[in-house]
């Protein structure tokens, strides 16, 4: 797992200095900006890139080239410190990239193939526009390489790019992507070599991906487009949007989601409508037979045109209507991002009936570290020696789409504090309370 230099850490005080240097954000924007940091469970010991810090920031190619080959080297180097594996026996493997928002010629796969000099025979796969889901969506397509090819390694390398991704405009619904992410990667290596059993760490179990994209709702609930004044923004609205407005609904969410895009007149004659309810992403499909009007009656009727407006909050936490069936899991990594940190780990925790520590902590004290996320949770579970011999582990992300994968680990010995452990420093002064701090605004 990639730390960055000491130099690139961020208090919350600095990022919204760095942010009134960008020079383009109103004194609303700006209020806002402070409200999301000091209300979301955020610490002050997260990473920027460099690009970041200077004044003004950097958001060019050039930038963002260098923040991606700084953390893919360093993941890298560290994947291979810590299995000694030798250069020229990954050159005959399979390696996966993901990086979801930065996707530059040559690719990342490219970067690490020159960097370290692979072999010619090398398969190589980039994963793009994943986002938060991609790092367990790779090691699923490792799995399937290496069932059908013999006797080979799976490199897999988790980055995301932020520098030239902060979001620069001042729709307030757009903004909370500015204080989610930050700087981070990992890399994994898994094998089918019989000689590798032996010293493995863990053994991948099984694997579950769902994908509900055929849903215009899942399809735009993570979408990338320019707003009016053509800056770049991630927008989430619809489930988001109802869930402020109502709270969680239980099995009638679906239709107040339904009656909202009806009332912004999204729903066209021919389309098809899906609902997806719970965990298991239980679906129904529905084809509209005229395009929809706005109705008189309907819950939105009254407000839809100054809701979004009036509204300066995240997206909601998530909500889990059926929990794990019969799976034993000792230790759960999960990436759920919400305005509220707190609340959403603290939704897991209730009805998955888990302890979510790992979670909270990598939130506090990284951010959401997009695909790579589940990876430094993990690292937290094994330096405080929690993961002990036959444990389950069980990671879950979710992603644009809408996708939710699910890994599922069994430890193959009990794993003593590691040498090469992003938290080997500071593992005991965690886990800490994470209190949201009233804002002055």
């Amino acid at each position: 797992m990639v730390k960055p230099n000491i130099s690139q850490q961020m208090t919350r005080a600095r990022t919204i200095e760095c942010l009134r240097h960008a020079k383009n954000f109103t004194q609303e924007t700006m209020q806002n900006h402070w409200k999301l940091l000091m209300s979301t469970g955020i610490g002050d010991l997260t990473y920027v890139p460099e690009s970041y810090l200077k004044d003004p920031p950097d958001f060019s190619m050039e930038g963002a080239r260098t923040e991606a080959e700084a953390t893919i080297y360093e993941a890298a180097d560290e994947l291979l410190a810590k299995t000694t594996a030798r250069v020229e026996h990954i050159g005959g493997c399979t390696l996966i990239a993901c990086c979801s928002l930065f996707n530059p010629v040559p690719s990342p796969t490219a970067v690490i193939v020159s960097k370290y000099k692979l072999r010619t025979d090398i398969k190589s796969y980039n994963l793009s526009g994943m986002v938060c889901s991609a790092g367990i969506a790779a090691t699923d397509l490792a799995k399937l390489l290496l069932q059908v090819n013999e006797n080979m390694h799976a490199m897999v390398v988790s980055a995301e790019v932020i520098g030239p991704n902060m979001y620069t405009g001042n729709d307030l619904g757009k903004i909370i992507t500015n204080g989610v992410f930050r700087v981070g990667g990992a890399a994994i290596l898994l094998s089918n070599k019989q000689l590798d059993r032996h010293s493995s760490k863990n053994e991948l179990i099984h694997t579950i991906r769902t994908n509900t994209t055929r849903s215009d709702t899942s399809y735009r609930c993570i979408f990338r487009e320019e707003d009016s004044q053509r800056n770049l923004k991630l927008d989430a609205e619809a489930p988001r949007m109802t869930l402020h407005r109502f709270g969680n609904l239980s099995s009638s969410t679906v239709w107040y989601e339904l009656a909202y895009a009806e009332a912004k007149r999204r729903i066209k004659k021919g389309n098809r409508l899906a609902f997806g309810s719970g965990f298991k992403c239980s679906s129904v499909i529905w084809q509209a037979m005229k395009t929809v009007d706005q109705e008189k009656i309907n819950p939105w009727f009254d407000e839809i045109d100054d809701f979004i407006a009036k509204l300066n909050l995240g997206p909601p936490p998530p909500y889990f209507e059926e929990t794990r069936n019969g799976m034993v899991s000792e230790t759960i990594c999960s990436n759920a991002i919400t305005s509220n940190q707190d609340r959403g780990t603290l939704e897991l925790e209730r009805n998955l009936k888990q302890d979510t520590e790992p979670p909270r902590m990598i939130l506090y004290r990284f951010r959401s570290l997009s695909s790579s996320t589940v990876w430094y949770e993990l690292a937290y579970a094994t330096a405080k020696r929690r993961v002990k011999s036959r444990d389950h582990l069980w990671q879950i992300t979710f992603g644009s789409g809408f996708k939710c994968s699910i890994v599922i680990w069994h430890s193959m010995e009990g794993i003593d504090q590691e040498k090469i452990n992003t938290w080997l420093n500071e593992i005991d002064k965690f886990p800490v309370e994470t209190t949201l701090v009233p804002t002055p605004y």
